[in-house]
């Protein structure tokens, strides 16, 4: 997510602790400047460029068969798959939804349950379904797109698929379902 603000001489605040988000749900701005949750799928003022915009249409025309692909591959570990023209330097992100729980946050309510002896019940490999965000210039994506393109959906596509989503999940916080898989 950070990868979004990087070169963008934008003032970060990292929450490590885990009573640290639910403070800043709270928090809504310091010293006049607003705060936004880099982790959520479109991060107001970042993600929704009014520059970006034709660019961002262009590019789900051109990943329309690989976004869909992704989604399907992945299953409902993710909510979509979409193309992102904020990240720069990653092949992927993992965000989650304007109201879906972080990462920390699910672990957090999880401990929360088990230590009331009530079950937590969070489905999917990385809890609440995330949107995978995609970068379109990443070598990695540029090539799995022209596997997709020239109907090369096969099993070097889907393990390709797979490590984009576990690699982002990874580098978002989550834990890995089967790690042995990603391995």
């Amino acid at each position: 997510a950070l990868d979004k603000v990087r070169d963008k001489g934008y003032e970060v605040i990292f929450c490590t602790e885990p009573l640290d988000e639910l403070c800043m749900m709270e928090l809504k701005n310091v010293d006049g400047k607003t705060l936004v949750d880099l982790a959520k799928d479109n991060v107001e003022g970042i993600d929704d460029k009014e520059e970006d915009k034709e660019k961002k249409e262009q590019l789900v025309k051109d990943y329309n068969a690989t976004l869909s692909f992704l989604k399907d591959t992945i299953g409902d570990k993710i909510e979509k798959a979409e193309v992102s023209v904020s990240l720069r330097e990653s092949p992927a992100n993992l965000a989650q939804g304007q109201y879906s729980m972080s990462p920390q946050m699910q672990k957090y309510m999880k401990a929360r349950a088990v230590a009331m002896g009530e079950e937590a019940d969070f489905t999917g490999g990385a809890g609440m379904p995330s949107v995978l965000q995609i970068n379109p210039e990443h070598p990695i994506v540029t090539k799995l797109n022209a596997q997709i393109q020239e109907g090369n959906k096969g099993e070097d596509a889907e393990r390709t698929a797979r490590l984009l989503y576990h690699v982002a999940a990874l580098m978002g916080g989550y834990e890995i379902e089967d790690p042995k898989q990603f391995a």
